[in-house]
């Protein structure tokens, strides 16, 4: 029962994967976050769906299939959600929520571009950030130069994720951690 968990939760993923990827190309760019998530809940119900009838046909009693299916369907939910991550990533969408909470609050006077570029500029992002890093203590100000304090820190875990997929697609163009 263990494979087949596991088994459903993957097969289920990787027909998320596939669907996504056809309705994400075919929608606009307004409704990408809702078209994900509306393609992530219609391909798990029609699944999950399936799989309880196709294990009530094999002779599954009730309390087996609805336990696999709450399993199977927590570790799908668990892998979409790590996708989700990783494609909306928190830093890239942190900044695109705040622009998009900037242009509701202007209403219907809207808002130039001019004055998001003067609130979010590379200077005052990058000065926001290392001060944080400074907070933190994962770097610190020694004689104009920022040092790292720490050999490893958790803000480098997506980076090296990313090194892991270039090295794990043959790219050497890696331009990240010495």
């Amino acid at each position: 029962m263990d494979i087949s968990i596991i088994t459903a939760a993957l097969g289920t993923f990787v027909t998320f994967l596939i669907v996504h990827v056809i309705v994400l190309r075919r929608i606009s760019d307004r409704a990408v976050i809702l078209t994900f998530w509306m393609t992530y809940g219609a391909v798990g119900m029609i699944l999950y769906t399936l799989l309880s009838i196709s294990a009530f046909i094999m002779g599954m009693n009730i309390s087996s299939v609805v336990f696999a299916v709450v399993v199977s369907g927590t570790l799908y939910t668990l892998l979409v959600g790590n996708y989700f991550m990783g494609i909306f990533g928190l830093m890239e969408s942190s900044i695109r929520m705040r622009v998009l909470g900037e242009i509701a609050r202007a209403g219907s006077q809207g808002i130039s571009q001019r004055t998001l570029l003067a609130q979010y500029n590379h200077t005052k992002i990058v000065d926001k950030r290392l001060a944080r890093f400074v907070a933190s203590g994962d770097i610190e100000l020694v004689r104009g130069a920022y040092v790292s304090r720490k050999p490893f820190t958790f803000f480098l875990l997506p980076a090296l994720v990313l090194r892991f997929v270039w090295w794990a697609y043959g790219r050497t163009n890696i331009v990240y951690v010495k």
